[in-house]
């Protein structure tokens, strides 16, 4: 399968982009380890100054009260108060660093317990010194220092540090090597985006002559829809000029109107803006309450054509014929409805003008009917219809005579007569005239029979029928 420049394009771009995003999570991680392992470095190494300090407050306890026993100057008790708070302190500090470290805590709680005994020992001279003058300080002095525990504070604190020591040793190693890690993936990642830059750099190299181009097709483009624009401007204007426009709200309230509009209801702009589209409907109509299912429709984006009755502000009915389109903006949301329509009352009322003038001419003719003998022709002179009356009076069925011209109801003198060739002469011979006619019945009986001859025409004065009528 092969693949377009510009797929191989996005596809490297995409390669790249990617391990540079993987390198990063990389650099990151190692970043992190290093910054971890730093920390735990730097924690032992309080641990161990800790232990230091710890053990010098201990050795200042033991100086302090030995050389208050000798010289019983209560001027060095200031410092010996000091050094058991920091002492005190400093253990709990070294509690809480080594909380971690289960086997240091059982050598710490170790240490705890020779450091309160040195203390409570110190006291316990100190006091005893204070209230026995008879004692020498030289003999007291001898007598705590046979006591005193500082050796074996200084024993533990040494297996304390040395295990310390160790770990400090192997977290100094574990932080070098996660640091020389985050060097390397540092390395790769600027290598990374040094080849990202060349690639961006070659892309947008290429895609200058690329984009002149298309800047020269997006001209054409906007001439051309500047063009269309003006057209279809143009287009509105006429559409405004020869049509009443509206718009409204997704709920119906008018927005705008042109003067079309405005003219075919009778209203200014003011006294419908803002009002609700059914100020337009006749009474029927908002009893019917069709207008929210109608409004529903329109919201859910349907196009609704036809012709409208409504109602003007003098309260006269008007027939309307036009649209209702919904309009959409650029994010496909539909944000208002326009309404396009022309007057159409007059040929409304023409049409119900001739309906009602059909109706009548239809109700006449069936009375005519109902008394006559009636029957149809072409422009040929072929019989195309006829009543019962005219089927009796002629002794036919309509099967008989239908198709069949109208000399078979002709005498035999009358049909060899050079008068009866041209049917449409012998029409306009006798038309819309009352006369008297003989005529043949099916046995071959003469009859006589009065009537006329009707002619039907179209538009363009042609005669497409003749109604024949006997009385």
């Amino acid at each position: 399968m092969r693949f377009s420049f510009e797929k191989k394009l996005n596809l490297f771009f995409t390669g790249i982009c990617s391990a540079i995003i993987v390198v990063g999570i990389i650099t990151y991680s190692k970043n992190k380890s290093a910054i971890i392992a730093d920390n735990w470095v730097k924690h032992t190494s309080t641990v161990i100054n800790v232990l230091e300090n710890l053990l010098l407050s201990n050795i200042d306890i033991v100086t302090d009260t030995k050389e208050f026993l000798v010289h019983y100057n209560f001027t060095i008790l200031a410092p010996l108060e000091s050094s058991k708070s920091l002492a005190i302190s400093e253990f709990a500090d070294l509690k809480r660093l080594t909380a971690d470290n289960p086997i240091q805590q059982l050598r710490i709680d170790s240490l705890g317990l020779l450091q309160d005994r040195q203390i409570k020992f110190s006291e316990r001279n100190i006091q005893q010194r204070k209230g026995n003058d008879f004692v020498t300080g030289v003999e007291m002095s001898a007598v705590f220092q046979e006591m005193n525990q500082i050796d074996d504070i200084r024993n533990l604190i040494e297996r304390i540090q040395l295990t310390e020591n160790k770990l400090l040793k192997e977290r100094k190693e574990v932080y070098l090597n996660n640091f020389n890690a985050f060097n390397t993936s540092i390395y790769i990642f600027y290598s990374s985006i040094f080849l990202l830059l060349i690639i961006v750099f070659w892309i947008i190299r290429y895609n200058i002559k690329k984009r002149k181009e298309i800047s020269d097709s997006l001209q054409e483009s906007l001439t051309a829809v500047s063009l269309y624009k003006n057209e279809l401007e143009n287009q509105s204007k006429a559409i405004s000029r020869s049509n009443s426009i509206a718009e409204f709200d997704l709920d119906g309230t008018i927005l705008s109107a042109n003067t079309n509009f405005l003219n075919l209801f009778g209203y200014a702009l003011e006294e419908i803006k803002g009002k609700n589209h059914s100020i337009f409907l006749t009474q029927e109509q908002i009893r019917s309450n069709g207008s929210p299912e109608f409004w529903k429709q329109l919201n859910d984006g349907n196009f609704h054509r036809g012709e409208f009755e409504r109602k003007n502000k003098a309260g006269e009915t008007i027939w309307i014929q036009g649209s209702f389109n919904p309009i959409f903006n650029s994010a496909g949301k539909l944000v208002k409805v326009l309404q396009v329509v022309t007057d159409i009352t007059e040929q409304v009322t023409s049409v119900k003008e001739i309906y009602d003038y059909k109706t009548e001419l239809e109700q006449q003719e069936i009375k005519t009917s109902r008394s006559n003998a009636i029957a149809e022709f072409n422009a040929e002179g072929n019989i195309t219809k006829a009543n019962q009356n005219f089927l009796t009076l002629f002794g036919y069925t309509l099967e008989e005579i239908k198709g069949k011209h109208h000399t078979i109801l002709l005498t035999e003198e009358q049909a060899g007569s050079a008068s009866h060739i041209d049917f449409q002469k012998q029409i306009e011979a006798f038309k819309f005239k009352i006369s008297e006619f003989e005529r043949k019945k099916k046995e071959g009986e003469s009859i006589w029979v009065q009537g006329t001859y009707n002619p039907i025409y179209d538009a363009e004065g042609k005669l497409v029928k003749v109604i024949k009528i006997i009385y």
